[in-house]
Order: structure tokens, then C-alpha cells, then sequence
């Protein structure tokens, strides 16, 4: 019986690592696709601009209200509806002429996409325990990483090779054929529910509110914190692309030569944010510290110092990119999946996906502006103030708990 629920876990969690990395097919492929589209609609810079501000801000929203049903619905068709309805949006968009109609269907792209995050880490809550937590929220942000990946290859050679309408429905094409893998997996696992509950979720507990689990959690920082991440990571992901053609007068197959590296960044840095979590005794807070200093600091030269070459940029984007991915799996899993013990994960993931991407909304809406003015040097200082933000937020993080340690303390002490 132990072995079959230990197999039944490792294809559950399998499952959710392939969902999430699929659905990237059909949301990161806006990445390479805006240079493409800016050929063919020269005159709509700022509204082509638009188009992510708006998947951030619709997905934002809906990581709300999705997050929530993801605590009350059945998350394995919540997932589903997702992944289908997102692969036949984009397959629409490759047939569309208007930009108005494509600003509005990724935005309603980013509705459908935001109906994955929270149920998957409410699937994936079923099968963790407080001891391998760490290594199961790792593998959870790993399949953002290898999703960006596979998305930037093959909508990068795709655009090259067909343009980009013909990316859009190879990306539709891949996302659709998952949707109906997932269905015939969960059939094989249509007893899932059954896999008894593990130490860190009692299914006889209380019902805790939503209230009172941001409270127990101490989410508030936090929420702020992820925030400011976003501000940075996502606009790194839709923007770089564009920025290092336009910066550097490269090609968007050399580009993608540079930006290859960004990826491999990404999974050093989640392993990495894994890894120190252990060793600093599972203690979220230190590590959000020390990546929010790191990222500060390379930001800082990208800003500051002068006459760095296309190489350089690349290597200190792609440092950039890992720590904020570090930051990532700390806010994104660890914390919801922590949060599991209220029966409260996907509502948690999707506040925190909430506050992430309403950062990368604003972040997005900015940089547009900025590059249709013909400011692109001014992208890097912002995001600057935004980890500079992080760093004071993980801060007062990492006091609060240190003040709440030596209370406890001295309690203990007193009681004694």
C-alpha cells in the first residue's frame, strides 16, 4: 500500500510539473512574437505594449478568484478548462488582423491561464510532507523554468522559420495535446483524493478563513514582497528579447543565442533558493534576503557602470533572472504549500500570483511607454528600485521574525 501511494504521488507530481510547463507554450510566447508583430504593425508600439500589461492584470485577477475556487472546486477540471481554452485563444490570435482583438484575447488568455497555479499546488499539496516540502516546491518553480525554455526555443526557431502566426498555433497545437494527456493521466488517478492525508494537512481540521490563514502565515510582507518581485522577473521575460535587439542591433536568433543563458541561470537559481532554504533551516525569510541583495547588486552595474558589452548584459541579466526565480519558489510554493495545513494552499497561491503579477502588470504598462519613447536605458532603473523595494521589505521580514523568536524566548523563560 506505501508503494502504491508512492508511485501514485510521483505520477501526480509529474503530471502537475508537465501541466505548468506546457502552459507556458501559451503565454511566454508573447516574448518573441512582439518584435515580429511590431514588423507588421510599425504604427502600435505602445498598444502591442499594451497586450502584456493587460495578461498580467487579468491574470492577476483571476489568480484571486481561480485560487479560491481551486480550495472549492474540482481543481483537476479547473485545470483542464485552462489549459484548452488558453491553447484555443492563441490559436485564434494567429488568425487575427486587428490589434484591439488581440489585446482583447490575451487578456482573456490570461484569465484562462491564471485557473493552473493554485489548483496544481492544491493537487500537489495531497502528496507532500513537512520534510520533502522544500524539494516538492522546488520541482513546482523548476517547471516554470524548463516552460520558459521550451517556450523561447521553439517560439524563437518557429517565428524564424514560419513567422510568427505559425508559432502561435504550434504553441496552441502542444498546450491542447497536454490538456487531453492530463485527462487521461487523472482518469488512471481518479482515486487520487483518496491518498490519505499526509502530517501536514488534517482533513478533520477546522475550517480556518481567509482572514485568519493570512494572519497565522504572516502573508502580508510577503504579498509586498512578491510584488516588487514581479515588478522585475516578468518584465525581464517579456521584455528582454526586444530590449537586446533594440539595445544592441542583434538579430532575434542571435538574441536568442544570449538569452539561452537566462534559463540556465533560472534553474542554478532555484536550486540554489532550495538548497539554502535547507541549510538556513528552512527559514523562507533569509532567503529572500539574501537573493533580494544579490539582485540589487547586479542591477546596480547593469545601471552604473558603463560600456558593458552584449555578453556581459546577458550574463548579468541571467543572474538577475536566477535569484529573482530563487525569490520565486520561496513566495510562489514554499509559503502556499506551508499554507497547506489550513487547507488554504490554492487560495494563498493565488494571492501571491495575485500581488506577483499586478507587479508585472505595472512593470509591463511602464516599459512600454518607455521604449516607445525611445528611453530603454531608463528599464534597468526601475527595476532597480523595485529589488531595492524587495530588499527593505525582506528586511522587516526577517526582523519581525527575529523579534517573535526572542518573545517566544521569553515567554518560555518566564513560564519556566
Amino acid at each position: 500500500m506505501k508503494a502504491m501511494s508512492i508511485h501514485r504521488g510521483v505520477v501526480v507530481f509529474i503530471s502537475c510539473f508537465t501541466v505548468y510547463m506546457f502552459a507556458y507554450l501559451c503565454r511566454v510566447n508573447m516574448s518573441y512574437i512582439l518584435p515580429a508583430l511590431k514588423e507588421d504593425y510599425p504604427h502600435e508600439t505602445v498598444r502591442l505594449g499594451l497586450a502584456g500589461s493587460f495578461f498580467f492584470w487579468s491574470y492577476a485577477a483571476g489568480q484571486l478568484i481561480n485560487g479560491f475556487l481551486g480550495d472549492k472546486l474540482n481543481p483537476k477540471r479547473m485545470i483542464f478548462t485552462g489549459l484548452a481554452l488558453s491553447a484555443v485563444l492563441n490559436l485564434i490570435f494567429s488568425y487575427t488582423m486587428s490589434v484591439g482583438a488581440m489585446l482583447l484575447i490575451w487578456t482573456a488568455n490570461g484569465l484562462f491561464q491564471s485557473m493552473l497555479w493554485g489548483p496544481l499546488l492544491k493537487i500537489v499539496s495531497t502528496i507532500i510532507t513537512p520534510k520533502n516540502r522544500a524539494r516538492v516546491a522546488t520541482g513546482m518553480i523548476l517547471s516554470t523554468v524548463v516552460g520558459h525554455t521550451v517556450a523561447w526555443l521553439m517560439t524563437g526557431a518557429a517565428v524564424s522559420a514560419a513567422g510568427w502566426r505559425a508559432a502561435m498555433r504550434l504553441s496552441a497545437i502542444a498546450v491542447m495535446l497536454c490538456a487531453l494527456a492530463w485527462v487521461v493521466t487523472m482518469r488512471f488517478l481518479s482515486n487520487m483524493n483518496e491518498v490519505k492525508k499526509n502530517g501536514d494537512v488534517k482533513s478533520d481540521a477546522l475550517p480556518v478563513s481567509l482572514v485568519q490563514t493570512i494572519r497565522r502565515g504572516r502573508l502580508v510582507l510577503p504579498f509586498i514582497g512578491t510584488f516588487c518581485q514581479g515588478i522585475v522577473k516578468d518584465g525581464i521575460a517579456l521584455w528582454m528579447p526586444l530590449l537586446f535587439m533594440w539595445r544592441f542591433q542583434v538579430s532575434l536568433t542571435g538574441t536568442l543565442a544570449y538569452l539561452i543563458m537566462i534559463p540556465v541561470f533560472n534553474f542554478i537559481g532555484v536550486m540554489l533558493s532550495g538548497w539554502l532554504y535547507s541549510r538556513l533551516g528552512y527559514k523562507e525569510n533569509r532567503v529572500t534576503l539574501i537573493f533580494f541583495i544579490l539582485t540589487a547588486i547586479t542591477l546596480s552595474v547593469i545601471c552604473f557602470v558603463q560600456g558593458l558589452q552584449l555578453l556581459g548584459v546577458a550574463l548579468l541579466v541571467g543572474a538577475t533572472s536566477g535569484m529573482l526565480n530563487g525569490i520565486n519558489s520561496v513566495f510562489l510554493a514554499v509559503i502556499p504549500l506551508r499554507c497547506a495545513e489550513y487547507n488554504r494552499s490554492s487560495s494563498v497561491a493565488g494571492m501571491m500570483d495575485c500581488c506577483n503579477y499586478l507587479g508585472a502588470g505595472i512593470s509591463s504598462m511602464a516599459i512600454g511607454v518607455l521604449v516607445a519613447g525611445d528611453l530603454t536605458w531608463f528599464v534597468p532603473v526601475i527595476w532597480l528600485c523595485a529589488a531595492v523595494g524587495g530588499t527593505l521589505v525582506t528586511v522587516a521580514m526577517n526582523y519581525r521574525e527575529r523579534i517573535q523568536y526572542h518573545m517566544k524566548k521569553k515567554r518560555g523563560a518566564t513560564s519556566a
